[in-house]
């Protein structure tokens, strides 16, 4: 239920408005670059506000929320907002992705169960897995290149971390998926975090010679000048060294 100040201002701030604290915060905590924020009216704070505006709001992580006040100051909040963590240092890391063997991989809703090479595309790995440390612990670990039209990484998980760019046009984390936006009006990633496995639920990767791949309503098909391939759904690969190779 939403709140309302004394002013008669009700706490749900509107989408766009949000979307430009997020841009300009470079989609995480201005203080430490945590993924997962809370909305914070700082200038004024929400008791005083009259109306929402972008430049009165910025992007706290629940820790630093809680320390507003009182081991960060009013005046940190303002010198963060100013020059963001994200935009010092422009790569968004999340480190909780854990896999456990079996470890499971859904790209739309194709599966695939212990694949060393989930998708190889023009010889080189776009999805795959390797084995080693992590937390201490001996794991499996996911790697993947997701690249923007221009050729940039737009998504890259190195070894169990998922990380992006702050250059991307608009990123949206919670707890269980992320969601980001390489350009104006076009949804070019997006996933969940699932126990044990991953799932990629729309995905447009652009290639060389104008081929691309592409995720959506549960299906996967390449692309290529344009023209749609074969079309796969509800498809599984276990046991295998090699998924799909392009």
């Amino acid at each position: 239920m939403a709140r309302q100040n004394k002013l008669g201002l009700r706490d749900t701030i509107p989408e766009p408005i949000k979307r430009a604290v997020r841009q300009r915060c470079g989609f995480g905590c201005v203080v430490c670059g945590a993924a997962l924020c809370d909305y914070e009216h700082f200038d004024p704070e929400f008791k005083d506000c009259t109306e929402h505006r972008a430049e009165g709001i910025t992007l706290l992580c629940p820790t630093h929320h809680r320390s507003k006040g009182g081991t960060l100051s009013v005046s940190e909040i303002f010198d963060a907002n100013e020059n963001p963590y994200l935009r010092r240092v422009p790569v968004q890391a999340y480190p909780d992705l854990f896999f456990s063997p079996p470890y499971e991989i859904y790209l739309g809703t194709n599966s695939f169960t212990l694949v060393e090479n989930v998708i190889t595309v023009q010889d080189r790995r776009m999805i795959w897995i390797t084995q080693g440390e992590f937390y201490g612990q001996q794991r499996p670990l996911l790697n993947a290149v997701f690249r923007k039209p221009n050729g940039e990484p737009m998504v890259s998980i190195e070894e169990n971390i998922l990380k992006h760019s702050s250059k991307n046009w608009d990123v949206v984390s919670t707890r269980n998926s992320v969601q980001v936006r390489g350009a104006k009006g076009k949804f070019d990633f997006e996933a969940k975090f699932l126990e044990g496995g991953f799932q990629v639920t729309r995905l447009r990767a652009v290639f060389d010679k104008g081929l691309a791949l592409v995720i959506e309503d549960g299906a996967l098909w390449a692309e290529e000048k344009g023209k749609v391939g074969i079309v796969w759904k509800h498809c599984r690969t276990a046991n295998s060294r090699n998924g799909m190779v392009f």
